[in-house]
């Protein structure tokens, strides 16, 4: 009776420890392909594949992650060097049932998504060093440094998913400005074009070009700004930009529109 007290002592004990031991989170998600956390979607986040060079010793809790150093192997998406030294802040994978309340739009008000009391102090493992991960982070560029808001274990498997499924990057500003220009100057060029047509010393060949040049205006236009648009990720949620843009398209179509009609009635006046 004592060995028999003694084995279901033993496997109480074995089942508490594995219990303790998936208690604790972890930085590394195993499978990058099984998870529903990675950003691919998002061009806002830089894909690295890092080497884990340091790691500061623990314990650590999700409130409190380790920091360390790693090195860059590879950039799949983003501007990042290979073999730059970064600092580099881990985080834990925040799961569907960490969540206490997910938030979300209630009654007209924005309400923030809050998670459950223990999640802030539950153990969390790190990384070791020499360990190959696949880190999505922003800010890397600006700020020299990797916040790890989601992290992955290499393997030539997961590398291929994160380039087969993830969305490219916003177009570069080197082309994106151009445009940004073309529609915010367009007013100015049909008020231009419009008291121009009107002017005595323009001959009959002069003004049929200026009034071709407003019709091309008001197709261009919005023709550019769907361009512009089209580099802009649906990600981007704070767009300055269109409180100067959508005015622009409208003045322009407004008064290349007015500009014509008037000089369509004088022509049949």
């Amino acid at each position: 009776m004592s060995k028999l007290s003694a084995i279901v002592a033993a496997c109480a004990l074995l089942l508490l420890s594995a219990a303790a031991a998936q208690a604790q989170d972890q930085v590394l998600d195993e499978r990058l392909d099984g998870s529903v956390s990675p950003p691919l979607n998002n061009p806002h986040f830089d894909i690295l594949v890092v080497t884990v060079v340091s790691v500061e010793s623990g314990p650590f809790t999700n409130e409190h992650p380790p920091l360390g150093m790693v090195r860059i192997d590879e950039t799949l998406r983003g501007d990042e060097p290979a073999g730059a030294l970064y600092p580099v802040r881990w985080s834990a994978h925040i799961a569907d049932d960490d969540y206490e309340d997910r938030g979300g739009l209630r009654d007209g008000r924005w309400v923030l998504p809050r998670l459950k009391p223990d999640w802030a102090q539950r153990p969390l493992t790190s990384p070791s060093v020499g360990d190959r991960v696949i880190v999505f982070a922003t800010g890397v560029a600006e700020f020299k440094s990797i916040w790890a808001q989601a992290a992955f274990r290499f393997s030539p498997e997961g590398r291929a998913y994160a380039l087969s499924r993830m969305a490219p990057p916003e177009r570069s500003e080197a082309l994106q400005m151009p445009a940004f220009l073309v529609v915010l100057l367009a007013p100015v060029a049909c008020i231009i074009l419009h008291f121009a047509a009107r002017s005595t010393a323009a001959g009959a060949r002069a003004k049929a070009r200026m009034r071709l040049a407003l019709w091309l205006l008001l197709v261009l236009t919005p023709a550019v700004y769907a361009f512009y648009e089209s580099g802009i990720s649906i990600h981007t949620n704070i767009r300055v930009d269109l409180l100067l843009l959508w005015p622009a398209i409208a003045l322009t179509l407004a008064i290349g529109a007015a500009s014509l009609l008037s000089e369509q009635g004088s022509a049949q006046a």
